[in-house]
């Protein structure tokens, strides 16, 4: 995410003047010198995941909507942080989210004669938790005016870094089959984990239209055999700035993840696709 920056330097300071040389001979005064520059955005992507997943070697297809996940949904956070001093940024963004459901139910299976043959019961619990944390550096690569009379101004940057992802999974399940003469339980409990880093490369601009006005974009791609297979994350935000210390964000962001360790049973896959809206409130100090 990219967000608008708000320089609060200390003034230059005036040299000591020089004993036997005039004002117009002295040199031009030194610049103020670059001091760091922090935000903090707490933010909220409102993502719906749609892809294909292996787990244990059993394939499955996803496809939930943002309020399907909300209906599920125990806890998150979100936040992305960042520091920056004259051409080069550091930056860190986390994502925590807590899912967990309970199935319930039973269903009649009946034969040729209408009575009822086999009667099931499930009771199940699901419980899911995702890390997803972003950390890197940028460097700035340009900074041109434009628009009309030039007012605004195009930052463009380069950014490196790596993408942890974390992914854990609790499955309890009870199931019961029974007829007239015959009753049969089975209760299958698992859970598991995996987490690797992606490294990404990519680029983002910061379009200052007017003092309170900003377009910010972002993209990458990434995992290149080292964690995923392969990965890429695009997203664009319109920013409006409410003080010198506050600006508020509302955009778009689709982030693709295509994962896979282990063979057989041991088969793990997680080939995703997360996106949707975002807005968030940035802190500038």
């Amino acid at each position: 995410m990219v967000f608008v920056s708000s320089t609060f330097g200390q003034e230059a300071l005036t040299p000591t003047p020089i004993p036997g040389v005039s004002p117009a001979e002295k040199k031009a005064d030194s610049p103020a010198k670059e001091k760091w520059e922090f935000e903090i955005t707490p933010y909220f992507w409102m993502a719906g995941l749609n892809g294909d997943v292996t787990i244990k070697g059993i394939p499955a297809d996803i496809s939930m909507s943002f309020g399907d996940i909300m209906s599920d949904f125990k806890f998150g956070s979100q936040a992305h942080m960042e520091a920056r001093k004259g051409k080069w940024g550091l930056f860190l963004d986390a994502t925590y989210m807590n899912l967990g459901t309970d199935i319930n139910g039973s269903r009649k299976f009946t034969g040729p004669d209408g009575i009822a043959h086999i009667q099931t019961y499930l009771d199940a619990s699901i419980d899911m938790e995702e890390w997803l944390v972003e950390f890197g550096g940028a460097y700035q690569l340009a900074k041109v005016p434009i628009g009309q009379n030039q007012g605004g101004t195009m930052i463009l940057d380069l950014i490196v870094g790596g993408r942890y992802w974390y992914l854990y999974s609790d499955i309890d399940v009870g199931l019961i089959l029974e007829d007239n003469v015959n009753r049969v339980s089975r209760y299958i409990s698992g859970s598991g984990s995996k987490q690797w880093v992606d490294p990404f490369v990519g680029l983002r601009s910061v379009f200052q239209l007017t003092d309170k006005i900003m377009l910010a974009f972002r993209g990458d791609i990434g995992g290149f055999s080292v964690g995923s297979k392969f990965s890429w994350n695009a997203s664009g935000y319109f920013g409006y700035k409410v003080s010198e210390m506050v600006s508020l964000l509302a955009g778009y962001r689709t982030l693709y993840v295509d994962y896979e360790s282990g063979r057989g049973n041991s088969k793990f896959v997680w080939d995703m696709t997360m996106h949707g809206p975002a807005i968030g409130m940035t802190f500038r100090f």
